[in-house]
């Protein structure tokens, strides 16, 4: 992925609008879809910026599946209570 570190030639992180512009240990990080390799969804990353995004999309997806995931058991009538 020469092509983005060429093109983009920094760290394109942004912190409250200020760009990161960081050369050193560049890494290249997908937009969206990590698995749409386009041109158009990647970009550089530091190194120290890439880990943060990456540890922040799996606290997202862990949360995710914990929220979505119903922990309550189904209900069912006592058992005492089936007529029979």
């Amino acid at each position: 992925m020469q092509l983005v570190l060429k093109r983009d030639g920094s760290c394109r992180w942004l912190t409250d609008g200020q760009l990161c512009g960081s050369v050193e240990r560049l890494e290249v990080d997908h937009i969206d879809d990590p698995t749409d390799h386009d041109l158009s969804n990647l970009r550089a990353l530091c190194h120290e910026h890439h880990k943060l995004r990456t540890q922040a999309q799996i606290t997202a997806g862990v949360r995710a599946y914990y929220t979505t995931r119903s922990r309550k058991r189904p209900d069912e009538p006592h058992p005492g209570l089936i007529k029979k």
